[in-house]
C-alpha cells in the first residue's frame, strides 16, 4: 500500500541528488511511498517498475543502481533475500505509529538512521538496536536525507487500513538540514516602533537642516508627521531608521519655508546676506 511521505525542498539541489539521471531523481522521490515505515523495502525491479515507473521503458535495475552508486539507497540481503533501504529515512520521516514490514541489519539502522528517538517499536526483526546516536557518513551529500521534511510540518503515515490520514506536527528540537548562516537570515520588517525617530534621529535631522540651511524646519513638527504617515498606512519597514533619513532629507523639498520667513542669519551663506541687504 502506498503511503504519503514529506519531501523537502532542498532535494532538488542536492550534490547526490544532481549526480543521478532525471529517472533516478524521480524514482528517489517515489519510492519512499513503497518503502516502510523505516525506509526500508523489497529489492524487486520488476516490482518496482509496475508500480512507480509504469510508463517508462526503462530497466528498474539499472535505476535503482544509479541511486546505489551515490549512496542514497542501499541494498542488503537477509537469509538470501534482497532487500533496500533508503539512506537517513527514519531522520526526517516521522509517522505516527510507525511500522516495520522488511527486517534490517544493524548496519542498516546506522544507514537509516534510527535512534530512539525516531522508533517506537524497541527492536528490529533481526535484534538491530534501534537506540544507535548515528553521524552522518555516506555519500557528503548536503542534504543527507533521500525524502526530507523540513522540521516545521511532518505529513503522517496512512492506517493499515487505508481510512485514516493525518499530518504530524514538527518535533522542537529537530536539527535543521543545513546550519543557517546568522548573517544570510533575512531581516523581517515590523511596524513603527514607539522609540523612532529618537534623540539620536533628532540630532542627525537638525544637523543635517542646518548644513542645507534649514534650520527653521522644526523636528517635533517632522517626527509627528512622520509617524502619523506610517502608522495610518500600517507601513513595515526593516530599517526603520533609513526611512527616517529619507523623511527628513525629503522635508526639505516639500516643506517650504513660510513667507517672510527667514533662517537665522548665521545658518545664511555669505552671498545670501549679501543679496538681501
Amino acid at each position: 500500500m502506498g503511503r504519503i511521505r514529506s519531501v523537502h525542498p532542498g532535494l532538488a539541489t542536492d550534490e547526490a541528488v544532481l549526480e543521478c539521471s532525471p529517472l533516478a531523481r524521480y524514482l528517489l522521490i517515489v519510492l519512499g511511498t513503497e518503502a516502510d515505515d523505516y525506509g526500508c523495502f523489497d529489492w524487486k525491479p520488476l516490482r518496482i517498475k509496475v508500480r512507480l515507473l509504469p510508463a517508462d521503458n526503462v530497466n528498474a535495475e539499472d535505476v535503482l543502481a544509479d541511486l546505489e552508486r551515490v549512496g542514497l539507497i542501499r541494498r542488503y540481503e537477509i537469509d538470501g533475500r534482497p532487500y533496500g533501504a533508503i539512506r537517513n529515512f527514519c531522520k526526517w520521516q516521522r509517522p505516527k505509529k510507525p511500522k516495520e514490514h522488511f527486517p534490517r541489519t544493524p548496519e542498516i539502522n546506522v544507514y537509516i538512521h534510527l535512534t530512539e528517538k525516531s522508533s517506537e517499536l524497541g527492536t528490529s526483526k533481526t535484534g538491530g538496536s534501534p537506540e544507535l546516536d548515528v553521524s552522518e557518513g555516506g555519500s557528503g551529500s548536503e542534504l543527507d536525507a533521500t525524502e526530507a521534511g523540513s522540521g516545521s510540518a511532518k505529513v503522517g503515515n496512512l492506517s493499515a487500513e487505508g481510512r485514516k490520514g493525518g499530518r504530524e506536527e514538527g518535533r522542537k528540537g529537530d536539527p535543521p538540514l543545513v546550519p543557517p548562516d546568522p548573517d544570510s537570515e533575512p531581516k523581517r520588517k515590523r511596524r513603527l516602533p514607539d522609540d523612532v525617530p529618537g534623540e539620536h534621529d533628532r540630532d542627525l535631522a537638525q544637523a543635517y537642516w542646518r548644513q542645507k540651511g534649514r534650520s527653521d524646519l522644526s523636528f517635533e513638527d517632522q517626527a509627528r508627521q512622520f509617524r502619523d504617515y506610517h502608522l495610518a498606512k500600517g507601513t513595515r519597514f526593516v530599517d526603520w531608521g533609513a526611512a527616517w533619513r529619507t523623511w527628513y532629507s525629503r522635508a526639505i523639498e516639500y516643506s517650504r519655508p513660510p513667507p517672510g520667513r527667514r533662517a537665522p542669519d548665521d545658518d545664511r551663506s555669505p552671498l545670501m546676506k549679501a543679496a538681501l541687504r
